[in-house]
């Protein structure tokens, strides 16, 4: 799991809840857990489903998972970015409140859902409608 700048997304340390920011070798603590364990074991906190009306270019999932007290950005067809110390904090740093006409669903299944709709801006070509926990509502701001 490599970031933009060569290193590995689990050299980025976060104060999570729950969890130890290694100071000192001397101090007891668990190392970060593995990609694939997120990846299984985490919770899909935000789910932002996405589809095309374009055949052979298909659909997706975005997601942000919450796994040991941290937050992790899962991109439909990429590494797993963080941890975040919060899903809002994953959210806006990548730009997953930034939504185009593709987006179908978002779920949210954690408390900042009032949160993330009030960030919810277009990409482009608003407005339009999307569904947000089962209520269709129309982004109209855009960027």
């Amino acid at each position: 799991m490599i970031s933009e700048n060569g290193k590995s997304n689990f050299e980025k340390r976060v104060a999570c809840p729950g969890r130890l920011v290694v100071t000192d070798s001397n101090q007891n603590y668990e190392p970060e857990p593995g990609e694939e364990t997120i990846r299984v074991y985490g919770v899909n906190i935000i789910d932002i489903e996405w589809s095309t009306d374009n055949p052979g270019v298909g659909a997706g999932m975005d997601s942000v998972k919450l796994h040991d007290g941290c937050y992790w950005y899962q991109p439909d067809d990429g590494d797993l970015v963080g941890p975040y110390s919060s899903a809002m904090d994953a959210v806006i740093k990548n730009e997953l409140n930034l939504i185009s006409p593709t987006t179908d669903t978002i779920e949210i299944r954690d408390s900042d859902a009032k949160e993330f709709q009030a960030n919810l801006k277009a990409r482009y070509d608003a407005p339009f409608d999307i569904v947000l926990n089962g209520k269709t509502i129309t982004v109209s701001e855009e960027l």
